[in-house]
């Protein structure tokens, strides 16, 4: 496209018109136009300049690091100059500084492949294959600022927060495949979040179970065989247990695939998956003895084999299935067999909250509305001892007239007495959503 166009995921590159800017006068210039495109996709517009001295000129003295920035400002708008304005209008430029302040004008046409990818990341299955593959290679892989310590510092918090996105991403796209029934299709996937971090078991298990799956027994083992070693040498230790299961089923040959779409559930037939997150997957399904639709969530072996969760299951289950408000999503049933947990909700057509944010922000009236039930559901179930523990957008789902219903108590927990529930000892929230 004419205009800027960015690439910072993999080696850096970038184009103005179709032309590769080849130099920068400074690294420190490259280093601004980086910083300022990656906080612009993060939701991050304007900053200050003080804070610009500090991430760029650390103990340098103030006046000394303000002629700096003001340089590299001017230096900037050289290799990228203003675009013309078309029937007499004002040009338009890339920065838009204030006294205090600096920001990218969001009128500037700027292709840029971190905000694509963020976009890509946050959406729906469908659009996880595009974000993994714009993933390149890690933010900034081939830059960097030796004598900037505050921001190196920076980039790498975003490289490691970007590279998790992104093996988020490739682990939702190979259990999405593997529980649809689709094992060769999980196989890149799997190899892939491998690629990116060797050490991170869930790629190795995801192509274990793939290799299996696909009827592949032997490679499964094999593949096993040379995470155990490699975990030896680099950090000497074992695979972990649940590892450990996988490959044990694999080689009693008693591995069962993720389960099937369309096939029968305890008198629910089984539609596409929804979603999916660190405890299990959400399908939409039909009930036909009531012709109702529902929504599913399947808990992952790993947690419904778990003794503690088998203790605390039940329980917990009917603690939540006991909350009733009009903006909680019910609990119609739920139940455990050897191998997974099963929780039944109903099903809501208007997504989630996060989806519906993505193209942009909300009127006041609506955000009000939307935040007056979440705050009525939530205060329901503080009343009767429930904690919620992961309250994100992507846990507040919308009916078709676009009423809020607050979902997933899946790691709840009542507030006094009873079990500590299956999830004590790991993360109780999403880590895009916990506090600081």
């Amino acid at each position: 496209m004419n205009g800027l166009n960015l690439h910072v995921l993999g080696p850096f590159s970038a184009d103005l018109d179709g032309r590769p800017l080849l130099k920068f006068r400074t690294n420190r210039v490259q280093a601004l136009l980086i910083y300022l495109a990656t906080e612009e996709a993060l939701g991050a517009s304007i900053h200050r300049r003080e804070g610009l001295l500090d991430l760029f000129w650390p103990g340098l003295p103030e006046k000394s690091a303000y002629q700096n920035l003001r340089q590299t400002i001017y230096q900037l708008k050289r290799v990228v100059p203003d675009r013309p304005g078309e029937n007499g209008r004002e040009g338009v430029s890339l920065l838009r500084p204030g006294r205090q302040t600096l920001a990218l004008n969001p009128d500037y046409p700027l292709d840029f492949d971190l905000a694509h990818f963020l976009r890509l990341v946050r959406g729906r299955p469908g659009e996880w294959a595009e974000a993994a593959a714009l993933y390149r290679g890690d933010f900034l892989s081939d830059f960097s600022l030796p004598d900037a310590p505050t921001f190196e510092a920076w980039a790498q918090a975003r490289r490691s927060a970007f590279r998790q996105q992104a093996l988020d991403a490739l682990a939702s796209l190979a259990g999405h495949y593997s529980d649809h029934g689709l094992s060769e299709q999980a196989l890149p996937f799997a190899r892939r979040q491998i690629e990116l971090e060797d050490l991170a078991e869930t790629g190795w298990r995801q192509l274990m179970a793939a290799l299996a799956g696909s009827g592949r027994r032997a490679e499964a083992l094999a593949v096993y065989e040379e995470l155990a070693d490699h975990l030896q040498r680099e950090l000497g230790v074992a695979p972990d247990p649940e590892t450990r299961a996988l490959h044990e089923a694999i080689y009693r040959d008693d591995f069962q695939p993720g389960v099937r779409p369309g096939g029968p559930l305890r008198g629910f037939e089984l539609g596409e998956q929804l979603g999916a997150g660190s405890f299990g997957a959400v399908y939409r399904a039909r009930q036909p003895a009531v012709g109702r639709e529902v929504a599913v969530k399947i808990i992952l072996p790993a947690y419904a084999n778990d003794p503690d969760f088998i203790r605390a299951f039940e329980a917990e289950a009917q603690h939540i299935a006991r909350l009733e408000h009009p903006h909680i999503v019910p609990l119609y049933d739920y139940w455990r067999e050897p191998q997974n947990a099963y929780l039944v909700m109903r099903y809501l057509r208007g997504g989630s909250l996060r989806e519906a944010l993505a193209p942009g922000g909300w009127e006041a009236g609506r955000v009000v509305r939307l935040a007056g039930q979440i705050a009525g559901a939530l205060d329901a179930a503080h009343r009767q001892g429930v904690i919620h523990r992961d309250l994100k957008a992507g846990n507040i789902l919308l009916d078709e007239e676009g009423n809020a219903y607050l979902s997933d108590f899946g790691i709840a927990r009542p507030v006094n007495g009873g079990s500590a529930g299956p999830l004590d000892g790991r993360a109780l929230s999403s880590l895009s959503s916990v506090s600081p």
